[in-house]
């Protein structure tokens, strides 16, 4: 009896995924949003897993623990527990302001060394994914990125 409250669905399909693994008696609510994917609705709906997309009115509990979902429509769903997919924006415009393309997600699209659009200019970490990254990774990505600007650096010096 879980769910899984989420604005972008379409961006966490895969956690969507991964938590029916855990339970089997899943739904999906998008608190007003339609749910823009069509493939991936159909496979959701296709395990069983119920997208409801009424805006949320309120949540009811005991304790601190949710027991039932209210929607302004007046309907309502039982619930044991859940999750809430944040909606991860970009903290600044920078990349805009400097023209680096992004992604559908709103990361800026980057190699693998980290160069964008934008001739030196490099992103890494949550800047170039959008998604909540472990900072090891977004260590590992500034790793790559500065390899990036070390080899574009020689590279240009060498040419000059």
């Amino acid at each position: 009896m879980v769910v899984i409250i989420g604005e972008q669905v379409q961006a966490t399909f895969s956690f969507i995924q991964t938590t029916y693994n855990w339970s089997k008696d899943l739904i999906v609510c998008t608190n007003g949003e339609a749910f823009q994917n069509s493939a991936q609705k159909t496979l959701l709906e296709n395990k069983g897993i119920k997208i409801i997309e009424h805006k949320i009115k309120n949540f009811e509990g005991k304790n601190g623990q949710i027991e039932k979902i209210v929607f302004e429509n007046g309907e309502s769903v039982l619930r044991k527990g859940g999750f809430v997919a944040p909606q991860p924006v970009q903290a600044s415009g920078f990349g805009k302001q400097l023209g680096c393309k992004y992604n559908p997600l709103g990361g800026i699209v980057v190699d693998l060394f980290g160069r964008t659009n934008i001739q030196g200019v490099y992103a890494a970490g949550d800047a170039s994914v959008i998604t909540p990254a472990q900072l090891i990774i977004a260590a590992a990505e500034g790793v790559r990125a500065a390899a990036g600007v070390n080899t574009d650096l020689t590279q240009r010096e060498f040419l000059e």
